[in-house]
């Protein structure tokens, strides 16, 4: 099902197996990871931030890095007047607010923090700008990242 050509069955199996108790067998782990880079169709954001929610954490720092520079162009999705998704864009955005809402604050990261403010000042709905407020006080209490 992760490779059905239909993205609500891929995003149907991406959560089932995200939310599996222990999280996804270890062979599938790949075939999840591939859903980062889907773009079979625009409308499998939703799928890819749920992969990036999995990975965003993970100790792998290159699948984590990925995982963060995809929620980060998904804040994007649907932002420019010719891309006009007035119900699912701010959806999207929202939702890739709150995944990174949800890395560790470990050190501040200034680009993360710097682009969730922009979001905070910039996106027209008001859903967005509230994710990404709440993304920014989780990593505000982060200390600052030595160079």
């Amino acid at each position: 099902m992760l490779r059905a050509p239909a993205w609500p069955v891929r995003q149907g199996a991406a959560w089932a197996l995200i939310a599996m108790p222990g999280g996804p067998p270890a062979h599938l782990l790949p075939t999840l990871y591939g859903l980062l880079e889907d773009r079979r169709g625009e409308e499998g954001w939703p799928a890819r931030l749920a992969v990036c929610a999995l990975l965003l954490n993970d100790r792998d720092a290159a699948l984590s890095q990925r995982a963060v520079a995809v929620a980060v162009e998904a804040l994007d999705y649907a932002t420019q007047p010719w891309y006009h998704l007035p119900d699912t864009g701010p959806l999207v955005r929202q939702q890739a607010a709150q995944v990174l809402g949800q890395l560790e604050p470990l050190y501040r990261n200034e680009v993360i923090f710097a682009r969730l403010t922009c979001v905070l000042h910039e996106d027209s709905d008001p859903k967005v700008r509230d994710a990404a407020y709440g993304a920014l006080l989780r990593l505000a209490a982060a200390p600052e990242e030595r160079a």
